[in-house]
């Protein structure tokens, strides 16, 4: 039976946590669903408690960012089984450039890079980089399925993956947009900003979280941290 946290125990373990353990790998992160007593939500009691708390500076970023980054190769010869995934979804809009979406293109521009690399000795990954408006946009996916893509993985662990990526990198704006493949065919040496941005399936877990009166403070997180949120709809390749 998995372990019921209490509000104090979910504090401690989320601000008093292992130094280099990123904060969406936390067990009670991953909690979609209530506590057993209490009708909050886990991911509400947390995202209350960052925004108490964030001033204190809680981030425990990533390590040992490299200062050259790099990307994954570009072949797309990934097994069935991967395809299905977002590391299969990643690679086929950066193949094709284009997310099939013509509102997620006018929000965050066209596919840059897929799988950057930005820490030496474990295998942290920001999923995509897009491109639009001189600002580069660091995007955490969210899918897998058999059918059309979905996810139940949360809204706040979407948040607060791509939250670490960026507090880990976002001085190293030049040495992300000098290592992209593409830079000067979509322009990204002109790049001024840096943003983030969550793309997931239209059914999905953070959809369904998304602008949710049950989730207020989830969603407060998205916009006092300016993070754009997207949806898809497209079926998993056979």
């Amino acid at each position: 039976m998995a372990k019921d946290y209490t509000e104090e125990q979910i504090k401690v373990e989320f601000l008093n946590g292992e130094k280099n353990r990123r904060p969406y790998q936390y067990d009670c992160v991953k909690r979609n669903g209530p506590r057993s007593k209490s009708k909050k939500p886990y991911i509400e009691t947390i995202a209350e408690l960052i925004l108490k708390e964030e001033e204190k500076g809680i981030w425990p970023y990533t390590e040992n960012v490299k200062t050259d980054f790099c990307y994954s190769d570009e072949r797309d010869d990934l097994e069935p089984a991967r395809r299905s995934k977002e590391k299969g979804l990643c690679r086929r809009w950066f193949k094709n450039k284009s997310f099939n979406n013509d509102h997620v293109e006018d929000v965050i521009g066209l596919p840059a890079e897929f799988e950057l690399n930005i820490e030496e000795k474990h295998k942290v990954n920001v999923d995509l980089i897009s491109y639009k408006d001189e600002t580069i946009y660091l995007i955490e996916v969210k899918g897998n399925g058999t059918g059309e893509y979905t996810s139940s993985e949360s809204l706040l662990r979407a948040i607060l993956e791509i939250k670490t990526y960026y507090e880990s990198i976002k001085d190293k704006l030049h040495s992300i947009a000098h290592t992209c493949r593409d830079k000067h065919k979509l322009g990204l040496q002109n790049a001024s900003k840096l943003r983030m941005a969550i793309l997931v399936p239209e059914n999905s877990a953070a959809s369904r979280q998304f602008n949710n009166p049950r989730f207020p403070n989830v969603n407060k997180l998205l916009e006092k941290w300016k993070i754009e949120f997207l949806t898809f709809k497209e079926k998993v390749p056979k």
